[in-house]
């Protein structure tokens, strides 16, 4: 039914057309299988958030490769962290001082507490997380925390 006979004459119709490359769906295969990667992509294509968000699920370790704007996203740095915790290097803005993303990095990967926001270094919770993950993480772990000794005791 044309678009003309379903409005009446006072609606006004607004409309935008996108363009889509058509070599898209190729890139979110290529990306997907592992044949494809991010760094690889032009640097209009590493902001498109489908296709930052494909190639994270590969490996989160390519968030390094995605523009800063998606770098500071905190879906796109949760996504990445859950794939690989140490994508925590590669955050933008304040999501290195984000209490709940960095606990999951830790909790996971201990060694990620060395990519963490200094305030969160000192943080109890998250230094014994890192530390239960991965013991060699206590030298990442504030002065403070570090000379503590039931720190220390569950480093060890």
């Amino acid at each position: 039914q044309p678009v003309a006979s379903i409005l009446r004459s006072e609606e006004i119709l607004n409309l935008s057309l996108v363009r889509i490359d058509p070599q898209r769906p190729g890139f979110i295969d290529g990306l997907a299988a592992g044949q494809l990667m991010l760094q690889d992509l032009s640097e209009e294509l590493r902001g498109d958030r489908e296709l930052v968000m494909t190639a994270i699920r590969a490996g989160g370790w390519c968030l390094e490769f995605a523009s800063n704007l998606l770098r500071a996203d905190r879906e796109v740095a949760h996504a990445a962290i859950q794939n690989d915790p140490l994508a925590l290097e590669f955050l933008l803005g304040n999501l290195k001082r984000d209490r709940v993303l960095v606990l999951q990095a830790v909790q996971r990967n201990g060694w990620a507490l060395s990519f963490a926001d200094d305030a969160l270094r000192g943080d109890r919770e998250i230094v014994t997380s890192a530390i239960r993950s991965n013991p060699l993480a206590l030298q990442f772990a504030s002065d403070d925390l570090r000379a503590d000794p039931k720190i220390v005791i569950e480093a060890v």
